[in-house]
C-alpha cells in the first residue's frame, strides 16, 4: 500500500531563539553538538565567528561548552546566552548576557540551546602562523626536541592543508605540529601519533596553552596501532621514526589518499635521507619536492615531500 506524508516546515529552536531576542538569524554561524563530537564548535570558535548558535545535547550542555572554552582559553570576550523550552509557554525561559565564568557553574534544564555572542569592541584575531618554539613545554627541556617555528611553517605549507580534510602527525612529541595545524585549518580532523607516555601531558598542556582543542591524540607505537582500515588520510607528517621508517612509510601510503595525499618528513642525516627515498619508491609514491634548511646553529634539514603517483 501507498503512504502519503505531509511535511510542515517550522522554525528550528536557533531560529526561533533569534526571532525571540530580535536577534538577525542570516548572522549566525550554526552548530550542532547533539549526539555529535565538539569539531564544528572547535571549528567555529577557532574562526572567532561573532554570532554562534549551538544545538546541545545532555552531555553537551552549555555548562560543558563553557568549560571547554575556558579551558582553551576561547571563552575571550565572548557571552552566552541560554534558552530552556522554547515553545513551551509554561516552561520556556531565556537567559541573557552571561559570562562564560559564570555559566561553567551553572546548569540548565533540556532541551535547551545556545548562542555564543562576542563582544562588539572585541580586538581576537586569527593567531599569527609560526608559534615560537620558547612558548611550548618541552620534553625534558631538550630545544631539539621540537620541529623549529621556521621548518614547521615549510612544512605544514607543503601538505596543502587547506585543501585537506585528514591529518596524522606521527611521531608529535610536544604536539607543535599538530597545534599550530589545529590553529591555522580549524577544518581538519587531526590525529597525533606519540610512543612516549611522558608526552601525553606535555601534548594536551600545550594544546590548552595554545588553544588548540579537538586533536585526537594517541600514545602507543604508530605501527601497532589500530587504525580502520577503511581510513584515508590526505596529509601525513612524519617527525619522528624510532628506526622504522620504512615500515611507517610503508603503513601511511596504504592509507593515503591516491589523488591529493602527501607525506613531508625530516631528514636529518644522509641515512635517514636515503631510507625515506627508497620507501617512497618502494610503495609506488613519487618524491614531489625537496629543500635543505638550516636554522641558526643548527643541523642542515632535508625536508622532503612525497606525493602518490596519481597526485596533481
Amino acid at each position: 500500500l501507498g503512504v502519503g506524508m505531509k511535511v510542515f516546515p517550522y522554525f528550528n529552536s536557533l531560529q526561533m531563539f533569534a526571532h525571540h531576542e530580535q536577534i538577525p538569524y542570516e548572522n549566525m554561524h550554526a552548530v550542532s553538538v547533539t549526539g555529535r563530537p565538539w569539531h564544528e564548535l572547535d571549528r567555529a570558535l577557532l574562526e572567532c565567528r561573532p554570532l554562534i548558535g549551538v544545538l546541545t545535547d545532555r552531555v553537551h550542555t552549555p555548562k560543558a561548552i563553557a568549560k571547554r572554552m575556558m579551558e582553551y582559553h576561547l571563552d575571550k570576550d565572548y557571552s552566552m546566552w541560554i534558552a530552556e523550552h522554547l515553545g513551551n509557554p509554561e516552561k520556556e525561559k531565556i537567559y541573557k548576557i552571561y559570562s562564560i565564568e559564570e555559566i561553567s557553574e551553572m546548569s540548565f534544564t533540556s532541551p535547551n540551546c545556545v548562542l555564543l555572542m562576542k563582544a562588539p569592541n572585541s580586538t581576537q584575531q586569527r593567531p599569527a602562523f609560526g608559534i615560537p618554539d620558547t612558548k611550548f613545554v618541552l620534553l625534558n627541556d631538550r630545544a631539539k626536541m621540537i620541529t623549529k617555528a621556521p621548518i614547521r611553517v615549510i612544512d605544514l605549507n607543503l601538505l596543502e592543508l587547506h585543501n585537506s580534510r585528514t591529518f596524522w602527525d606521527i611521531g608529535a612529541c610536544t604536539g607543535s605540529v599538530s597545534i599550530e595545524a589545529r590553529r591555522q585549518y580549524p577544518h581538519l580532523n587531526i590525529q597525533a601519533f606519540e610512543v612516549r607516555e611522558e608526552c601525553k601531558d606535555i601534548i594536551r598542556a600545550n594544546a590548552r596553552l595554545h588553544s588548540a582543542p579537538g586533536i585526537d591524540l594517541r600514545i602507543g607505537n604508530f605501527l601497532n596501532l589500530s587504525i580502520d582500515e577503511n581510513a584515508i588520510v590526505d596529509a601525513v607528517f612524519i617527525g619522528g621514526h624510532g628506526g622504522k621508517l620504512k615500515e611507517i612509510v610503508r603503513k601511511v601510503a596504504s592509507h593515503l589518499d591516491k589523488l591529493k595525499g602527501k607525506i613531508v618528513f625530516n631528514s636529518v642525516s644522509e641515512e635517514s635521507s636515503k631510507l625515506f627515498r627508497e620507501a617512497v619508491e618502494e610503495n609506488g609514491l613519487k618524491l614531489h619536492s625537496e629543500m635543505n634548511i638550516t636554522v641558526d646553529s643548527n643541523n642542515p634539514i632535508t625536508i622532503l615531500c612525497a606525493t602518490n603517483k596519481y597526485y596533481v
